[in-house]
């Protein structure tokens, strides 16, 4: 809808804030509006989520009516806090080893063995 010049409005929580920045720079629009609300969400109660949306809404009327290029500006210049950087680590940093595997896979022609 962004890219159709359709104004939207982008909700997610702070953890995956970075996340959601990412994919929106995938995606073609690395200036992609995203209001951002406290994580988690996934078991907040009725009222709960009411209040959430309380809190939220007029940064979400912002990114309706705001100018779409003063916006897009701003969202490719806006940092995640610290707090929203990721924290795990990939599986595959440090001495990871798994059991039985081959130290090194080489290219295509030596992945029929793998491949059995």
């Amino acid at each position: 809808m962004e890219k159709l010049g359709i104004p939207t409005a982008t909700v997610c929580s702070d953890e995956f804030y970075s996340l959601g920045k990412a994919e929106a720079q995938c995606l073609g629009v690395p200036g992609l509006p995203i209001a951002v609300v406290p994580h988690p969400v996934a078991k907040l109660l009725p009222d709960e989520v009411a209040g959430l949306a309380r809190d939220v809404v007029d940064d979400i009327y912002r990114l309706w009516h705001e100018d779409a290029d003063r916006l897009r500006a701003e969202f490719i210049e806006k940092q995640p806090l610290a707090k929203q950087q990721m924290r795990y680590k990939s599986l595959f940093e440090g001495n990871y080893t798994a059991p039985n595997a081959p130290e090194r896979v080489n290219g295509p022609d030596d992945l029929d063995g793998v491949n059995r």
